[in-house]
């Protein structure tokens, strides 16, 4: 079911709104929502641009609505009330999964950053005014994000980890991290210990004026899956995590020599098991062959070794026995010697 019906806002017992379309007219505006505190599932609110102001999104009151689980927020228009639209809107303290598209405004609502507390997906995508990320760092239940389409973010740093120190830490619960068509963003820096520890999987597409991983990129100790695409700019890879089983590298002009066998970067990455550059799986050798060969070389030495010893006892066993024989060879010759004389 889809909004367009005119003052759906009387169906209050409603559980079932997969759509509502915001319209400025009388029956369609978002204040229908109001008493609408049984839906549950997924909502996607679209046309957000329509909203005059903070407190007509606050009539939505979206933070009653304990059940719903996703959220998908979409604006078709830049305004300047943008900021102020997202601010009252603000959803229930449970949602486990919001999206926000083509949102216009600079900054992002603090709620986002401290009352979301149960959130585990975020996507952030086409947010082309914001110059700062949010402080989503210590969302304790965060699994998922996802920046797609933020021309003005210029750098990831401690302010989106959102922590002073680095006994802190931030993401702890986060397993997927995608940096897509960030045109602009040029550096990742910030804390080095205790960030992200549950992360998993790292896709970064198409930012081509980033220059460099970060080189903690070593205590992602959990990273499985390493992608990198059409990063024109990135000239180098860092030590990377030892539990890393593919890395794919995709038109990156200046990594792709240097990822090849022989390659300035080689060693970092020849032991990983799965190595694609520009859709060539390369040569490498894992860790774990390396370790059922030195497995093997192992047990040789050992059964070289015991050849040896068994060798070594029966030579020492002929060499008693001819000691043995010699002793009393001279035992008769004195003895013969005594009787002659």
């Amino acid at each position: 079911m889809a909004s367009k019906l005119s003052k759906i806002g009387k169906l209050v017992n409603l559980r079932t709104l997969p759509v509502f379309i915001v319209d400025n007219k009388e029956g369609l505006r978002i204040t229908e929502l109001k008493d609408m505190n049984h839906i549950q599932g997924s909502l996607k609110i679209t046309n957000l641009h329509k909203i005059t102001d903070e407190a007509e999104a606050k009539e939505a009151m979206l933070s009653c609505k304990s059940s719903l689980q996703k959220l998908v927020l979409i604006w078709k228009d830049n305004v300047s009330v943008a900021e102020e639209v997202l601010r009252g809107l603000k959803p229930h303290h449970q949602l486990k999964e919001l999206r926000i598209v083509d949102y216009s405004g600079a900054t992002f609502p603090q709620w986002l950053s401290h009352d979301v507390t149960k959130l585990q997906k975020l996507e952030l995508v086409g947010c082309q005014s914001c110059c700062n990320l949010p402080k989503i760092g210590q969302l304790p239940d965060l699994k998922l994000l996802h920046l797609k389409k933020m021309s003005n973010i210029r750098s990831l740093d401690q302010n989106f980890c959102g922590v002073i120190s680095t006994s802190t830490g931030c993401f702890h619960s986060l397993e997927s991290l995608v940096l897509h068509d960030m045109t602009e963003l040029q550096e990742w820096n910030g804390l080095e210990d205790n960030i992200m520890p549950s992360l998993r999987e790292l896709k970064i597409v198409n930012c081509p004026k980033l220059k460099s991983l970060p080189f903690f990129l070593y205590q992602f100790t959990s990273l499985v899956d390493l992608q990198i695409e059409e990063c024109i700019s990135l000239s180098s890879i860092p030590k990377l995590p030892s539990s890393l089983e593919s890395l794919t590298i995709g038109n990156c002009n200046l990594l792709k020599n240097k990822c090849q066998d022989g390659g300035e970067h080689w060693s970092n990455i020849k032991e990983i098991r799965d190595v694609f550059v520009d859709g060539v799986k390369m040569p490498t050798t894992p860790a774990e062959h390396i370790s059922s060969r030195n497995a093997e070389n192992h047990n040789t030495s050992l059964q070289n070794l015991r050849k040896l010893l068994e060798q070594s006892a029966s030579f020492l066993e002929a060499s008693e026995e001819s000691q043995q024989q010699q002793h009393g060879l001279n035992q008769h010759t004195s003895t013969k010697d005594e009787y002659t004389l």
